[in-house]
């Protein structure tokens, strides 16, 4: 099955990787110390966060495939919507683009002194990444289900 991504997750992903990576790369570059200093509150706040969203929505995700409690698979059934699904399960084109800007920006935070951040940029991206892998899944049962007669 091939996955897409609409056009506007592209723009969105332009956008803020100009502003985040490239902006932060450019004041590492330039040396703007300032600069650097608001980059880095930003991406402790963005990752921090990301990292905690993340590991609650895979926790409840798996705690939600185990048969023990109808009631906790009912919720993660809800929580997965169709637009949650459509917004998660994008193309691997998207997917290498996603992990290439990573990459860059993991080593600009390498190279500028901050490995612990960049350490917890390669967690998250492991994590989008089984996302990623649980909403194509829901996807491909969703588009199976609704073909069946």
């Amino acid at each position: 099955m091939k996955h897409t991504t609409p056009i506007s997750h592209w723009i969105k992903a332009l956008f803020l990787d100009a502003i985040l990576t490239g902006g932060y790369a450019y004041s590492v570059y330039a040396g703007f110390t300032t600069a650097q200093s608001v980059y880095i509150f930003l991406f402790w706040w963005l990752l921090g966060l990301g990292f905690i969203v993340m590991v609650l929505v895979l926790t409840f995700t798996a705690a939600g495939k185990s048969k023990d409690d109808p009631k906790l698979t009912e919720a993660a059934d809800k929580f997965w919507t169709p637009k949650v699904v459509n917004e998660m399960a994008h193309s691997n084109t998207f997917a290498v683009y996603h992990g290439l800007t990573d990459l860059f920006l993991i080593c600009v935070l390498v190279i500028a002194g901050h490995p612990v951040l960049a350490s917890l940029k390669v967690i998250n991206y492991f994590l989008s990444l089984a996302l990623t892998s649980e909403a194509r899944t829901r996807k491909i049962k969703q588009l199976t289900s609704t073909q069946e007669p």
